[in-house]
């Protein structure tokens, strides 16, 4: 390999470790992110290994990672390729057995005052009280629903944070056709049905004009919507506001569920109206709250899932404004922006500790989609560059673009490109080594985890209730804990 062909090819596998330089810069002293701070500098045993072969992939071994996949931009493509993977054989299996997936998306007003992480569970909270109840359930029978995958997003505009939910269905029944339960809804659901079914009848002509790639038609048919939805501003406000004046379906009405696209978008704007109005949200509006597409667009959004923290560019996933931001993109704005590396700092704290992607109990298990658990690879086909610490330590790991050229030159097994790659080093440090297969373990070894203060309740309170019922079942005297004198009594 040439000195130039190593450059280039370095440049690209550089740049997760550039902005893992921008994210530990922008992170510095923020206690949530220790982790993430940590993830490939921070070493766990006392050499680091360059691993690249035919049986085991390359890596590098030796140091933490962090595994996080909303900061972390080396991780998060990692996770998200995998969780593309289950989704991509899922839809695979839904093709299959001639079923059907749709995908929701889930939206709420926001400013630019609202903080993230207040906003991301407010919202979370208003699905979790949305999905439940009978009402849902019989929903879900009436399409024949086998599960869901919800999804959560978010994006950053000149309206703040925009944190929103995608869900993926999977139901056997097609709900293309016309709503069958009118006569069961009320006049107010009605009214709200027909203007939606105006509103998605543009929406599906901006969808041929984008999959015909007809730029001109696709502008013309955007134009129309736009100027469709200005004009029908007040009647949406007023049928929304008669929606959850008398619901969707008539008092003492038997049935009445939903069974086509338009008929689940009012059942669902209204269910979603009311959840966020008992979580404190902002009520979302009847042309945007809630938006249900067919599986082409399903498929679409498994494509691009996690697309923004891929290699090639950080704007690969935008959002529909031209001026929203991806978290990807305002981390690589965050070296030269400091608004920019404010917001990644909030990012980041928001986000801690939410899930990226949820599947349905069940739903693995019934379409065969199992989570491919990564065995040890053991008898490594070609050799492994050997670093020690004080080297990595040292010089190496606060070097991004000497780090990827190095894992491009073992990889191709090129010792002139392994000494070229050390330029720059000083002699003190300047130290390598050769190895036939591997040296370290694929997975070190973990150090026990203290019990949170939580769980040590939990296991209190259990402890509490099997006490009781030993008393009850023996029918004796059995020294029990007194909660109020907090003293040994006799039962």
């Amino acid at each position: 390999m040439t000195i130039a062909a190593l450059r280039r090819t370095a440049e690209k596998r550089a740049r997760p470790y550039k902005l893992q330089a921008a994210s530990r810069a922008a992170l510095h002293g923020l206690d949530a992110a220790r982790r993430v701070r940590r993830c490939l500098v921070a070493r766990v045993a006392p050499v680091v290994e360059l691993r690249s072969g035919e049986a085991s992939r390359p890596a590098i071994c030796g140091v933490e990672t962090c595994g996080s996949v909303w900061s972390c931009p080396r991780c998060a493509p990692r996770v998200y390729a995998e969780r593309r993977t289950e989704l991509v054989g899922l839809l695979e299996t839904v093709r299959v057995r001639r079923e059907h997936a749709s995908l929701w998306t889930l939206t709420v007003p926001h400013g630019r005052s609202d903080a993230l992480s207040l906003t991301r569970r407010s919202v979370t909270r208003a699905w979790r009280r949305m999905t439940s109840g009978k009402t849902w359930r019989a929903m879900l029978d009436g399409i024949g629903a086998g599960g869901m995958v919800r999804g959560l997003e978010a994006t950053h505009g000149r309206s703040g944070w925009h944190p929103h939910l995608h869900a993926l269905v999977i139901h056997r029944y097609d709900v293309s056709g016309d709503e069958a339960a009118l006569g069961h809804w009320t006049p107010a659901a009605v009214a709200a049905l027909a203007l939606v079914r105006e509103l998605v009848a543009m929406r599906d002509e901006v969808d041929a004009a984008r999959r015909a790639k007809d730029a001109r038609r696709v502008r013309a048919a955007r134009a129309r919507l736009a100027r469709r939805r200005v004009a029908l501003r007040a009647r949406l406000d007023e049928a929304a506001v008669a929606l959850d004046a008398s619901g969707v379906t008539r008092r003492g009405a038997r049935g009445g569920l939903p069974t086509s696209r338009e008929g689940l978008t009012v059942w669902l704007v209204a269910r979603w109206r009311r959840a966020c109005r008992a979580e404190g949200l902002p009520m979302p509006s009847l042309a945007d709250g809630v938006d249900v597409r067919d599986g082409t667009h399903a498929g679409a959004y498994v494509a691009k899932l996690g697309l923004a923290w891929e290699l090639g560019s950080p704007r690969t996933k935008l959002a529909r404004a031209s001026s929203s931001r991806t978290p990807a993109a305002i981390l690589a704005d965050s070296a030269r922006d400091g608004t920019s590396r404010a917001l990644w700092r909030e990012w980041v704290a928001g986000m801690k500790g939410a899930r990226a992607l949820c599947w349905s109990r069940g739903l693995r298990d019934a379409y065969g989609v199992m989570v491919e658990a990564e065995t040890p690879a053991t008898g490594s086909a070609t050799r492994s560059l050997i670093i020690p610490g004080a080297t990595w330590d040292g010089w190496l790991r606060w070097r991004p673009m000497r780090l990827a050229a190095l894992q491009v030159a073992v990889e191709a097994q090129d010792e002139a490109a392994v000494a070229a790659s050390w330029r720059g080093c000083p002699d003190a440090l300047r130290s390598w080594s050769w190895c036939d297969g591997e040296v370290l373990p694929d997975t070190p070894p973990v150090a026990p985890v203290a019990p949170a203060r939580i769980e040590v309740l939990r296991a209190v309170r259990r402890a509490w209730r099997t006490s009781e019922v030993v008393a009850a079942l023996l029918d004796g005297p059995v020294p029990l804990p007194d909660r109020a004198r907090r003293c040994t009594v006799a039962a």
